[in-house]
């Protein structure tokens, strides 16, 4: 711990940025943040009706956020340790942000690339939990710091459970330009709440004591330590699979849905298998042509 982060956190000890502050804005953050980016495979159906795109449109796109965010990671986690988190956190919530309403007035597969894919990918590196994770180690004493990085970590989760009945609510009930604007509006809320995590700039003596380290260097001390080694490969599988499920999911369970509705029409009794075979047929119609209206 540098003697700048040692005077940060006891200049933290006397204002209204306790620890506790710090940890439950730093949890809405990653909550915040990760809501939404889950629930874009939800606009695929709706958007691809309007327009008349394939489904390859929006896989397209949410191809360009992923490889974004996981460039632009390095990126802002450099430039957070040598500015401070706070002027990073606060330009990826307004890119994430941009990219939200940008996405609402996207009309051609180039403008959702722009707004989907660049703007929340790189919204996304700059403001999601890498960012408050990192904050968190910088600003909580050490025996505090486990269970801050356990309850961020799960905070980015838990925005993933409830943002998706609130996404498909929206779309449901408002259309899914609304639930863009109002995913837009919620991501500002970012802003005031990165206010708990700002973390000091790097002074010259921090600068010159880093730079000893060279690149190489660094990335044999990480790859040195076992349990790094596990947890890297332990993400791997989770990079092929999570990242797409957005865009994959929402039409398998249109096609599940469709199937399960057709075997209950067929397993009911014979006094009730009229309707249930009209519902089920319904049921059918309705998610082949959510299905093909994608492909």
């Amino acid at each position: 711990m540098t003697a700048v982060e040692s005077d940060h956190r006891q200049l933290l000890a006397s204002t209204w940025r306790t620890p506790l502050v710090i940890v439950v804005c730093g949890c809405m953050i990653g909550l915040l943040t990760f809501g939404p980016r889950s629930t874009l495979g939800f606009f695929m159906q709706p958007m691809s009706r309007d327009f008349s795109w394939g489904r390859d449109v929006f896989g397209l796109a949410l191809a360009i956020q992923n490889l974004l965010w996981g460039i632009g990671q390095p990126l802002a986690g450099a430039i957070a340790d040598r500015f401070g988190s706070l002027r990073v956190i606060c330009v990826g919530a307004l890119m994430y942000a941009a990219g939200l309403f940008a996405m609402r007035y996207s009309q051609t597969p180039l403008a959702l690339n722009l707004s989907a894919g660049v703007l929340i990918g790189f919204g996304l590196s700059g403001c999601s939990f890498n960012l408050v994770l990192s904050a968190f180690g910088k600003l909580l004493p050490k025996e505090r710091r486990g269970v801050a990085l356990g309850a961020g970590t799960a905070a980015g989760s838990l925005g993933q459970f409830l943002f998706a009945p609130f996404g498909v609510a929206m779309i449901d009930n408002f259309g899914w330009q609304s639930a863009l604007t109002a995913f837009a509006w919620l991501m500002l809320l970012v802003l005031p709440l990165s206010l708990a995590l700002a973390t000091p700039n790097q002074t010259t003596d921090d600068i010159a004591t880093a730079e000893q380290q060279t690149f190489k260097d660094a990335l044999a001390e990480a790859f040195g330590h076992r349990s790094y080694v596990l947890l890297v490969l332990g993400f791997l599988p989770v990079g092929f699979s999570s990242p797409s499920s957005p865009c994959t999911f929402p039409p398998i369970s249109s096609i599940a849905a469709c199937r399960f509705n057709s075997a209950a029409g067929w397993l009911q009794p014979s006094a009730c298998s009229t309707s249930w075979a009209r519902s089920a047929s319904a049921g059918c119609r309705a998610g082949l042509r959510s299905t093909t209206s994608c492909r």
